[in-house]
Formats: C-alpha cells, sequence, structure tokens
C-alpha cells in the first residue's frame, strides 16, 4: 500500500512563528506576579550560584554505580536528539489510536523543547561560561562568542528542554505532573553527575524550561493538530493540519 503523508507545512511554521513572537512580546504585558516570579527565580539562581563549587564537590564526591543509574535515565531526556524523535512517536501513535489529546500534547511539547533548547543555546553563545569539566572554576565567564563546546554551560539545555516538555505535560494532564517532573529532575542531576554543568546552569534551565512549557500550554489548551486519514485512489493520505 502507497502511503501519502500530507503535512500542513505552511501553517506550522505560522502557529511557531506566533507562538515566539508571543513568547517575545509576552513580558511585555507581564503584572506584579510574574515580575515577582522573576525575581525570585533570579536570586533563586544567584543562591545557587554562590554555592556551584559545593555543589559539585557533593555530587562528585557521592558519585557511584547506583546513582549513575538515575544519571543514565536522565541524561537522554533532555537530548533532542532522543526527546524530539520519541514525541513524534507519541503524535504518530495518538493519529494512529485517534487521540487528539495525545497528538496535540505530543506536539505543543516539541514545540516547547525546540523553543526552550533554542532559547538556551543563545543564552549560551552570549555568556560563554565554562563548564565543570574544563577545570577553570564557576566564576569563569567569557560573553559571546567566547569558544566551543567547552564554554556553553550555562543554562543547561538539557534541562531547559525536559523541564519544558514536563510543563506541557503538566498543564495537560495534572495528574501526570509529578512523574513528569520527577524525570525532568533526574535530567538536571545527570547534567551534574556527568560534570557537564553547575547548579545554577541547571536551574536557570529549568526556570526558562517551565516559563516556555507552561506559556505554550496555556496559549494552546486544545493544542491539537487535527489528524485524519483519508482513502485515496492510490493508496491512504494522512492529513495533519495545525490549529493555532
Amino acid at each position: 500500500m502507497t502511503v501519502t503523508v500530507t503535512t500542513a507545512v505552511d501553517q506550522a511554521a505560522r502557529r511557531m512563528a506566533a507562538d515566539a513572537g508571543a513568547l517575545a512580546a509576552r513580558p511585555l504585558s507581564w503584572q506584579r506576579r510574574e515580575w515577582a516570579a522573576l525575581g525570585a527565580v533570579t536570586l533563586g539562581t544567584a543562591l545557587v550560584y554562590r554555592y556551584d563549587a559545593d555543589i559539585r564537590h557533593a555530587v562528585q564526591t557521592h558519585h557511584n554505580a547506583g546513582l549513575q543509574v538515575f544519571s543514565e535515565i536522565g541524561n537522554p531526556l533532555g537530548d533532542g536528539r532522543v526527546l524530539l524523535p520519541a514525541l513524534g512517536l507519541a503524535a504518530l501513535w495518538g493519529a494512529h489510536r485517534d487521540d487528539a489529546v495525545l497528538t496535540g500534547t505530543a506536539a505543543t511539547a516539541a514545540e516547547a523543547a525546540l523553543f526552550a533548547g533554542g532559547g538556551a543555546y543563545l543564552a549560551k553563545r552570549l555568556t560563554g561560561r565554562a563548564r565543570p569539566d574544563a577545570g577553570l572554576g564557576p566564576r569563569d565567564w567569557n560573553g559571546p562568542g567566547a569558544g566551543g563546546d567547552a564554554r556553553q554551560s550555562f543554562p543547561s539545555g538539557h534541562a531547559a528542554a525536559a523541564f519544558a516538555v514536563a510543563a506541557v505535560v503538566a498543564g495537560r494532564h495534572p495528574a501526570a505532573a509529578v512523574p513528569a517532573y520527577g524525570l525532568a529532575a533526574l535530567t538536571g542531576y545527570a547534567r551534574l553527575e556527568r560534570d557537564r554543568h553547575w547548579g545554577s546552569d541547571v536551574a536557570a534551565g529549568a526556570a526558562l524550561g517551565l516559563w516556555i512549557g507552561h506559556s505554550l500550554a496555556r496559549r494552546h489548551p486544545a493544542g491539537a493538530p487535527r489528524v485524519a486519514l483519508m482513502p485515496l485512489a492510490g493508496g491512504t493520505a494522512l492529513t495533519l493540519t495545525w490549529n493555532r
């Protein structure tokens, strides 16, 4: 059987462009509560930053095979090369099961992961913070364009992506909030255990991901791309139509 897959690429691109614009403009409409939340996140991250070296020492000192299991579980959950294909498969499974909620959740979660990862990467390039395993200490910042991967520590892109997905899942399925955030926390721990990030990197990445995930979940409460299987003379067409 020949299968023709038709995706509304233009509509998807328009939706993502609109979402990116909405996220960029959202701080302009923040009220006192949102600014207070930003202040709390900033202070919390600064507090963690104060103890970055101590946190690293504690994690690396207590490194063992048992805890490494959590790292092995958590690390792939923030890796876009694993996370995005997994969400794509979830969306396809939802389409196969005619489950618009699953399809919509997976699609919005993937979008959140992309935005969170992109935002984290931009911040990495602007701050130029040295990773822990570079051996330069937690106070080494070199600003825009400073070196390669060894100076892309702040914030954690893995944590940002994992918490963005968790926020979308929790927003759509409150009963799944605890396991979703638990898995995201494992991702944060994995980045510490592997000595790839400081504690403040993980805290900032998690905050970024939470904000993006919550924002997109609220912007697309139904969030469902409409999926339909249509019989054609030459086979079957899978039509995917995105809604704003």
